[in-house]
């Protein structure tokens, strides 16, 4: 299928005349559009687009951009338009024109602006639930996690595609809003709506309901779209409690830590809605979370576990040791951003609702084993109790005997565990605190996350360190500033800058042709070479010496700036001079400043 937008306005005139045919408007040759394409062969799902037009799949409620955006600030995207000799002015336009930097037409922009698609390939699993193709009239004024949200919340793929255009026409979206929604769940069971819930409605019917008279808990609109928290669990029910790895020091050194424990907070939210899960209190960033059932427990830890990966955490956190990002040796990410623990425990505990807050809160034997429990994770690990491994052995292993909770456990959670293949690494018998019987404990990973058992054995960056959280300084940015100093230095002498050409390794056996003199004098191109004039620096090189770089730096943009706004100023310096001359206040000695300044420009 084929789905575009054409930016401009383009009026086809239909003539009754039986002349020969107009000669074409020359207007439209400088118009364009943005295409997507979506090609599903048994379960492999393709995308190619160009522009604007994008796509996103929902899987389990996770909104996933399977395209991309062709933003002209991109950086790749500006690498090329510099390579093509073009530029982008300060409104994120191309030649201060196109808001695109791939889109069919456009052809006097060509080659800066092509219709070379970005092609994406996705295995569809039994996880994913729809594809919402949408225009710039959809994305810019509706987030991906948000369209996801609303569509969600209608059965009917029609119905959820008119609401989201009604959502981005409130919102301000005017001109051509075109919105498409594909079920590709429908690949793997003949009829099911787009939503399933949790938990059994004859069993926990009080799910998605309010409480009368109180007010949501929640503000966020994001997470007040999605559908009802669950009525406080009682009875047997299983508890989690979550902590952020060496938050203390996060928050004492780190000034991207309020960023990130609003993206945390939100994501454990979110994911609690979906997964049926109630929270009994928050303590700083740790959370003491219920379920009805184990496995819907079990489902919530494995999936923010892995969603943690995929936030878009602020660089600071990035770049500091504790969130930067772990591969192993087969180039699996492993960890990325906040570091967060889990235990798992269920039981029957003691309950009553807060007198303060209105909540439910638990008390008891079992909530201590599962407090406990928490505490001998470390970072991105799920520490779970005999109790909760006999649930996985009997319902997702099928290595076990059914307890007597099995037959509640949710189909949706069993599925979904299912396909995240987790594994079960047994960590012993453990005497826990306070606690006269012993527990026998066992972690468990997501398939993807396995390597992490292998990164903790070697005392690795999951492990609970005391080591300073401090923001790194990154050679690889420094060195695009660099770049950028000699760009703009070549532009104060009217050139161009551009480095020589390079030998591939590839092919060491064919020399390159060298530059002719006629390339070397060129009088808009200045050619060098950016190891010869960029700083030296390599991974061993030292805040210190990065700092004196970064100062040198500083300092040459802030002069080549200030002598590109003095060559803008001469283009003018006839009238300044007529408008100084005039004014009385000007002594002479100043106005022949004046008049120096603008003839060296």
């Amino acid at each position: 299928m084929y789905f575009g937008r054409v930016t401009g306005h383009l009026r086809l005139q239909v003539s009754a005349s039986t002349a020969g045919p107009s000669r074409p408007d020359s207007s439209h040759l400088r118009q364009g559009a943005s295409g997507i394409v979506v090609y599903v062969v048994g379960r492999t799902l393709y995308v190619a687009n160009v522009g604007h037009a994008l796509a996103v799949i929902s899987s389990q409620g996770n909104a996933e951009l399977i395209s991309r955006n062709h933003n002209p600030y991109h950086r790749d995207e500006a690498r090329r338009i510099r390579l093509a000799e073009g530029w982008i002015s300060p409104t994120g336009l191309i030649h201060n024109e196109v808001n695109t930097s791939r889109a069919f037409g456009y052809f006097h922009d060509f080659p800066v602006v092509n219709a070379r698609p970005d092609i994406y390939v996705r295995q569809l699993t039994e996880l994913d639930e729809f594809v919402i193709i949408g225009n710039r009239g959809l994305w810019q004024y509706i987030s991906y996690q948000t369209a996801v949200d609303i569509a969600r919340s209608e059965a009917d793929p029609m119905i959820a595609a008119q609401k989201l255009r009604d959502f981005a026409i409130s919102y301000g979206a005017d001109g051509n809003t075109m919105i498409m929604l594909i079920c590709v769940s429908d690949l793997f069971r003949s009829r099911q709506p787009i939503t399933d819930s949790l938990v059994d409605p004859e069993v926990y019917s009080s799910i998605n309901k309010k409480r009368a008279g109180k007010k949501a808990d929640i503000v966020d609109r994001t997470i007040a779209r999605l559908k009802g928290e669950v009525s406080p669990p009682t009875g047997h029910l299983c508890l989690v409690f979550t902590d952020i790895r060496n938050s203390t020091q996060l928050w004492e050194t780190n000034a991207g830590m309020p960023t990130a424990m609003r993206i945390h907070n939100n994501l454990l939210r979110r994911h609690l809605r979906t997964c049926g899960g109630y929270v009994v209190k928050t303590e700083g960033d740790a959370f003491m979370c219920s379920f009805p059932t184990t496995l819907a427990a079990m489902w919530w830890c494995l999936i923010v576990q892995l969603q943690l990966l995929r936030e878009p955490w602020p660089l600071e956190i990035l770049e500091c040791p504790e969130g930067k990002e772990v591969y192993d040796e087969h180039g699996q990410l492993l960890a990325r951003g906040l570091s967060v623990r889990m235990g798992v425990h269920c039981g029957t505990p003691v309950y009553e609702p807060d007198p303060i807050t209105g909540r439910m809160d638990y008390f008891g034997p079992m909530v201590i084993r599962a407090a406990r429990t928490s505490g001998l994770a470390l970072g991105g690990q799920i520490m779970c109790s005999a109790d909760v491994v006999r649930e996985l052995n009997a319902k997702i292993f099928e290595n076990g005997q059914d307890t007597e909770y099995s037959e509640f456990q949710p189909t949706q959670a069993i599925e979904a565990i299912r396909q995240m293949q987790i594994a079960l690494v047994p960590a012993g018998e453990v005497k826990l605190k306070g606690l006269e019987i012993p527990e026998m404990v066992s972690l468990v990973y997501p398939a993807a996350l396995l390597g992490r058992q292998d990164l903790d054995a070697s005392g690795s960056h999951l492990s609970t360190s005391t080591s300073t959280v401090r923001v790194q300084l990154s050679i690889a940015q420094v060195r695009a500033l660099a770049m950028l100093c000699l760009r703009i230095e070549a532009l104060t002498s009217g050139r161009i800058f551009r480095p020589c050409p390079e030998q591939k390794e590839c092919v060491p056996d064919i020399p390159l042709e060298p530059l002719s003199d006629e390339d070397v004098l060129e009088s808009s191109v200045m050619y060098g070479d950016p190891n010869l004039l960029l700083p030296p620096m390599n991974e061993k090189t030292s805040d210190l010496q990065i700092m004196m770089h970064l100062d040198s730096l500083s300092l040459r943009l802030e002069n080549a700036v200030a002598c590109l706004a003095l060559k803008k100023l001469s283009d003018q310096s006839s009238a300044i001079v007529t408008t100084v001359e005039g004014h009385e206040g000007i002594d002479e000695r100043t106005l022949h400043l004046i008049i120096s300044l603008l003839s060296r420009c």
